[in-house]
């Protein structure tokens, strides 16, 4: 039995659970804060058998020192701005990464969307082969997003609050926002949440490229696989009437 004490002075004995960071840098406070209040609205006030465990195991995996990155901060930061962008955040949320090795970003059913962020000069993004090989029974659609990291930008942890804004009364996607940035950006994801990119300049440049008119290698030997290029996306004729996930998205560009 342990004993609490509320802010107004009383007490109150029960069983509870204790969980302590133990904190090496400054920064994992807030979003350590941020995730616990997460699970407590997860969780609810009566919650059923086994459901606490559950939800301290999936905060722990959110900081567990060992795993690596699965993805770049500027390609988190597209794939929030362009769910921020969308009409229809939740469903976004839905079709995000049931894995982070997936080939798509977004994966709905008739659907994938392909989000590439890029700071450099042009419209030339990387993608993998299989990127832009048919998907029966599915479009995919890449998003391209052309922007530029500076200190006066849009943060990647300024996305994250502005998506569980959007989701507001909804935490158990509110939890998944959390679960995603710390699968793509590894064990030390709350060192890198505060990387700034500038967002008008984003919103602006977001085009809809059809992925059949996106230039890519031919056809290549069946022994061989993992094919990665770049690719110069600067002549791809936008789609003027995006359509599956890619419908759900506004966009500012002409």
């Amino acid at each position: 039995m342990l004993s609490v004490r509320h802010p107004d002075g009383s007490t109150e004995k029960g069983e509870y659970g204790l969980v302590r960071l133990r904190l090496g840098e400054a920064e994992y406070l807030e979003p350590f804060l941020q995730v616990v209040a997460n699970l407590v609205r997860v969780i609810g006030s009566s919650p059923g058998p086994g459901e606490v465990s559950i939800a301290m195991r999936r905060m722990v995996r959110l900081f567990d020192a060992s795993p690596n990155p699965r993805g770049s901060v500027l390609g988190l930061w597209g794939e929030l701005l362009t769910i921020c962008e969308s009409e229809a955040p939740a469903e976004l949320v839905d079709a995000w990464h049931a894995s982070v090795y997936d080939n798509f970003d977004f994966a709905a059913s008739g659907s994938r969307l392909e989000v590439k962020t890029t700071t450099g000069t042009g419209r030339r993004h990387i993608f993998s082969l299989e990127q832009l090989l048919p998907v029966p029974g599915a479009t995919v659609t890449i998003v391209s997003i052309t922007t530029t990291e500076t200190a006066a930008g849009t943060s990647v942890e300024d996305l994250i609050s502005r998506t569980k804004n959007l989701l507001d009364t909804d935490p158990v996607r509110q939890m998944r926002v959390h679960e995603v940035v710390a699968q793509t950006l590894g064990a030390e994801w709350a060192r890198h949440v505060d990387h700034r990119f500038d967002e008008d300049q984003a919103i602006q440049s977001l085009r809809f490229l059809p992925a059949p008119a996106v230039p890519r290698v031919g056809e290549v030997p069946d022994a061989i696989s993992g094919v990665s290029f770049t690719a110069d996306c600067s002549d791809v004729q936008p789609e003027s009437a995006p359509h599956g996930l890619a419908a759900l998205v506004r966009s500012h560009g002409a």
